[in-house]
């Protein structure tokens, strides 16, 4: 008797621990996700406002011939 709830209660513990490890696995997948899109669209706008600059910078050095 002591011996079967030993084992369920092992059982409860490894089911909970593979729960929780597959949730904190999934929670950081998101968190990974998220950050690779905020860092693309980061790069994005740097690569958009470095254009802008580059443009206006030609502007005003045309400009001022």
């Amino acid at each position: 008797m002591i011996t079967e709830a030993e084992e369920d209660s092992e059982k409860l513990y490894r089911e909970a621990l593979s729960l929780a490890t597959s949730e904190a696995n999934a929670s950081r997948e998101k968190a990974r996700r998220e950050i690779d899109s905020q860092r693309d669209s980061a790069l994005s706008q740097l690569k958009s406002d470095a254009e802008k600059l580059g443009d206006l910078i030609v502007q005003k050095l045309l400009a001022a011939k």
